[in-house]
């Protein structure tokens, strides 16, 4: 069984997280045309991730919210790369308004690798100790 402090979970998952997220820093890039800003985007994306993290990441939710992120995230980066568009509200509208027609033709071979990246990594976190550092 590996084992992890919650702060080396909780890097670990802002990291993936952050890097889950490729497409929309070459969005950035693309409209920015600046490495450096670009790069002060994702720096500023990954603090805000852990940040967040850091805040939710609480005893007995940390291992629940750490496999609805990352499942939450293959899926977007899956149909952010695959289909060319960046997720938002209007996006998320327009999923939870898809049919039974739509789903089928949303379904291929690529869809079923990436989830099965989800469920691998869901199954490692769930494999993983995380030791907190209460104590004496």
């Amino acid at each position: 069984m590996l084992r992890l402090s919650w702060f080396q979970f909780t890097l670990l998952n802002s990291i993936l997280i952050t890097l889950l997220n490729f497409n929309l820093f070459i969005f950035v890039y693309k409209n920015l045309q600046s490495f450096w800003l670009t790069l002060a985007f994702i720096i500023a994306y990954f603090s805000l991730v852990h940040s967040i993290f850091s805040l939710i990441f609480v005893k007995y939710l940390t291992k629940f919210l750490s496999i609805f992120f990352i499942i939450s995230s293959c899926l977007s980066a899956y149909f952010m790369y695959f289909y060319g568009i960046l997720i938002d509200s209007d996006m998320v509208q327009n999923i939870a308004q898809t049919d039974i027609k739509e789903i089928k033709d949303l379904l291929n071979l690529n869809l079923f690798f990436m989830l099965f990246i989800a469920l691998a990594l869901s199954v490692l976190i769930l494999k993983i100790r995380i030791e907190t550092g209460g104590g004496s």
